[in-house]
């Protein structure tokens, strides 16, 4: 027995120590100033490449410093405690990242530094330590991926490096080349996917498919979309009372009313019923008289549904920069319809058929719902936003979203429990 205690003692020893080196105090990266709306369009630019990559029709994608900074400033808003840079250059691809580590009693942080050196064998990093403890090269991309693999479940990121056949470096650019095949496409697409929303639902797919036929079946094709979404608390009301798990009913009923009412594309992450892409009955309806802003609510609160407040708000708020580059403009009231809709979502997502039949009682009317949005400024050019707000951290854009919250706060569905 007492040698047992010795062990276990000098595990937990050997266990703090290594702690010690890997923690630390402040991130070595610190916070990015708030993104532009340069930032998004990167973002996405990159998204279409990757996806071209994904689906075969190219097999290299490349990086500049610009696009490197686009990725970890737009990550950093989406997601607080993630921030990183990196620092192209012809010997090797540096990269730093500061990940928050919520541990008893006070804030740390694992602060890793990576270099990829130019390969014509996959990635090969020369360097990697995770705080304070240097790893060797050879055992580097093996530490690298299990680590991920362990975050993120499964085998994916190991299987995304196997599919790297080649790192180049030009100037202040990476190229990174892939195998074509079937292997790319799956772990990159589906598998992937698959395993995100397996994580994330509590909902499974024939109880989405029963929700999105129940919708689908409304026979409401004009007019506020309010009677909708109260007949989609309904529907998850009736389907907890008959013996169905709470919690997957509810999410069930948002992710329904994200495909009917939101967009279709929206089953790449929330499953594919399928008639998911029939004509629905909700696209001529409407919230405060427009078209965009129920797609507005009824999208973000489905992401809510499958994330947290800040990823799925700020998701809203990075499409607007990025609309005001040129597309519809930046618009508040579309982050006012945004803003309700993962309201409304945390509210289902915290109460029960009761709740959820209170509320859908009083969607008689659309104010129980929405907020009043036609003197919110919209249609805001990139120097017409810059001009008036200057950043998403200003105090004036603060104090835009404070009126927008205020309203939010107000409206009665969300009292709808008291």
């Amino acid at each position: 027995m007492k040698r047992v205690l010795v062990g276990s003692a000098v595990v937990l020893i050997l266990l703090a120590s290594l702690a010690l080196l890997v923690v630390d105090d402040a991130p070595a990266v610190p916070r990015p100033d708030a993104p532009d709306a340069g930032a998004p369009e990167r973002v996405v630019a990159l998204r279409r490449a990757f996806a071209g990559v994904i689906s075969g029709g190219a097999d290299s994608i490349t990086l500049g410093r610009e696009d490197f900074d686009a990725l970890f400033t737009v990550a950093a808003w989406l997601h607080p405690d993630v921030r990183g840079r990196a620092s192209p250059s012809p010997s090797g691809l540096s990269v730093e990242v500061s990940l928050g580590a919520p541990v008893p009693i006070a804030r740390r942080w694992l602060n890793l530094r990576a270099v990829a050196a130019p390969s014509d064998e996959g990635v090969r990093l020369s360097r990697l330590s995770v705080g304070r403890l240097p790893l060797p090269a050879t055992a580097a991309p093996g530490v690298a991926a299990a680590a991920l693999d362990f975050f993120l479940g499964g085998d994916a990121f190991r299987s995304a490096l196997d599919s790297v056949a080649r790192v180049d470096m030009t100037g202040e650019s990476a190229t990174v080349a892939f195998h074509a095949g079937e292997t790319l496409e799956t772990v990159l697409g589906g598998r992937t996917i698959e395993r995100v929303r397996r994580r994330a639902f509590h909902s499974d797919a024939e109880t989405l498919e029963r929700h999105f036929a129940a919708q689908g079946a409304k026979a409401a094709r004009e007019g506020s979309a309010a009677d909708w979404i109260a007949h989609a608390l309904l529907i998850a009301a009736d389907g907890a009372d008959a013996g169905g798990e709470p919690r997957a009913e509810i999410e069930a009923a948002l992710f329904a009313l994200g495909l009917h009412c939101g967009t279709w594309r929206l089953h790449v992450v929330l499953g594919e019923p399928r008639r998911v892409r029939q004509a629905s009955r909700c696209r001529g309806l409407t919230l405060g008289g427009r078209v965009d802003l129920r797609q507005h609510f009824a999208v973000s609160a489905a992401l809510h549904a499958a994330s947290a407040a800040q990823p799925a708000f700020s998701v809203g708020e990075l499409k607007e920069l990025y609309d005001s580059r040129g597309g519809s403009g930046f618009s508040f009231d579309d982050i006012a319809a945004n803003r309700a809709g993962i309201r409304f979502a945390q509210q289902m997502l915290a109460g029960g058929p009761a709740d959820w039949r209170r509320a859908a009682a009083m969607m008689d009317h659309e104010a129980a719902l929405f907020p009043a949005v036609s003197d919110l400024p919209a249609g805001l050019s990139e120097a017409a936003f810059v001009e008036r707000f200057g950043a998403l951290d200003s105090a004036g854009y603060t104090a835009m979203l404070d009126v927008i919250e205020r309203r939010v706060d107000a409206l009665p569905v969300l009292s709808a429990d008291e």
